[in-house]
């Protein structure tokens, strides 16, 4: 009888969609899990109106779950209130004393600064001005200071066995390009050839190139171009074979090579030779001595571009850099990722969020021991809806339908141009966070996530679960 009273009280004395959904799974959404094949425990989900804090659908809201890269938004909402959106990383150039006669007799020194983002373009740039300064030949070498960063893991395969995958790049003080070749392939119809240049051209790098041009459906470009990478810490062979139809058009390969110090000394060779410029000596890491005035510098975008990259685009090793500078804000170098998680729990505790089910190992989501509940995800989006950064961190999430990860996702949806959104996947994760506004003005943070070995090919659990919300 009390479940009848029950019942009937759901749908006759209250709004349903706040009350009786609440504590359990709507009739869709868990039909969807049962057709994935994912046991209802192995899923969480929390959706909340921003604004009254009214709970529209609450399941395993404090679940230790995995969430992969949705990790991301707990590091990128941290960055923003910690360094504020106006920090910039810069990297010095810097010398004991003018060139002579075209050649700087003593070092280039470079202090690295722990820029997550500086592309061969801007090394160029500052290539090119150093030419415009008189500058031909290092006679003295180049010595680069890292000592802003302690030594961080060296083996980029350990997560899963695919070192040459750029998502697995390691933080570096010195990073440069996030460690990545871009293979351009292009054909040529007229001599019937392909053409494959590096950008950058790391010398270490040499590449050997048979593929036939052929014509026909693209398809999968990549198995039949087959190509194979022997890396080595300091030289790479990149082998390409096989065919390339002239239907694909340019398209481009990243793959990670080289040591971070190779990668870059190969790469400042490469862009010093391009400028124009001669000898380079030796180029090392060591410590910058007193004395020596900065005669250049890279100064990056400030921080809300670098956390648009990290979230629109998943960008793991720029993540991994956020928590390290977090460190770096409260504390001397060198960063520590240990560190700067604590910070991270530190401002999460000044906004009343305990967190205390919280696992935050580099920050990026590219771990299997990261955890976090729904219930701390959603705390922390109304957290940022209410902060004067609100604009930056919501549009740094890809949007439905329109950009980033969600390009391709909700184009016939309630959602596309309305849900903020960052997803996350492992081979045993699938999860979505972030904000939806739905027609009737009403806004939502939402979070979904999945840790079963079936959540792969689970994702439209998730897309039921915000169509769900934008139908009531």
């Amino acid at each position: 009888m009390m479940r009848w009273i029950r019942f009937l009280s759901c749908f006759l004395l209250i709004p349903a969609a706040q009350i009786c959904l609440a504590g359990s799974l709507p009739r869709e959404i868990s039909r969807a899990l049962v057709e994935a094949g994912i046991p209802a425990a192995n899923a969480a989900f929390l959706v909340v109106n921003l604004d009254s804090g009214t709970t529209l659908l609450s399941h395993n809201p404090d679940a230790p779950m995995n969430p992969a890269s949705v990790m991301k938004l707990v590091t990128t909402a941290a960055a923003l209130e910690v360094l504020s959106p106006t920090h910039t990383w810069r990297t010095e150039f810097l010398a004991h004393s003018p060139a002579e006669n075209g050649v700087l007799k003593t070092p280039l020194y470079i202090r690295a600064s722990g820029d997550p983002k500086i592309t061969w373009e801007d090394l160029e740039r500052v290539m090119l001005r150093l030419r415009e300064r008189g500058i031909a030949e290092f006679a003295g070498g180049v010595v680069i200071d890292k000592r802003i960063f302690v030594a961080g893991e060296t083996d980029t395969g350990a997560f899963d066995n695919s070192p040459l995958r750029p998502y697995n790049v390691k933080p570096d003080a010195m990073l440069f390009n996030f460690k990545a070749v871009g293979f351009k392939i292009a054909p040529q119809v007229s001599g019937n050839t392909i053409t494959i240049s590096p950008e950058p051209f790391p010398e270490g790098v040499r590449v050997e190139n048979t593929v036939r041009l052929t014509n026909g459906a693209c398809g999968d470009w990549k198995s039949k171009l087959r190509a194979s990478f022997d890396d080595g810490e300091k030289n790479a062979t990149a082998r390409f074979t096989g065919t390339y139809s002239a239907d694909c058009g340019e398209r481009e390969w990243f793959v990670s090579l080289l040591n971070h110090d190779a990668f870059f000394e190969g790469s400042l060779r490469w862009l010093w030779k391009k400028s124009g410029g001669g000898a380079m000596g030796v180029v090392r890491t060591g410590d910058i001595p007193a004395g020596v005035s900065v005669i250049d510098a890279h100064i990056s975008l400030p921080l809300p571009a670098a956390i648009a990259d990290v979230n629109k685009f998943s960008n793991n090793v720029m993540a991994r850099h956020l928590l390290l500078a977090l460190d770096l804000a409260k504390n001397p170098a060198p960063s520590q990722a240990l560190r700067g998680a604590s910070v991270v729990r530190s401002w999460l505790a000044a906004q009343g969020i305990a967190a205390s089910e919280l696992v935050l190992e580099n920050g990026s989501g590219l771990s299997r021991n990261e955890r976090i509940s729904p219930r701390t995800l959603v705390a922390l989006l109304r957290a940022m809806h209410r902060s004067p950064t609100a604009q930056i961190f919501r549009e740094s999430m890809p949007i439905a339908g329109v950009d980033g990860t969600l390009a391709r996702r909700f184009n016939q949806s309630s959602a596309a141009a309305n849900a903020w959104l960052k997803t996350g996947g492992l081979n045993d994760v699938r999860a979505l966070a972030g904000y939806l506004r739905r027609s009737d003005g009403k806004q939502f943070a939402y979070v979904g996530i999945l840790n079963h070995p079936r959540a792969p090919q689970a994702f439209g659990v998730l897309e039921r679960a915000v169509e769900w919300t934008y139908a009531q």
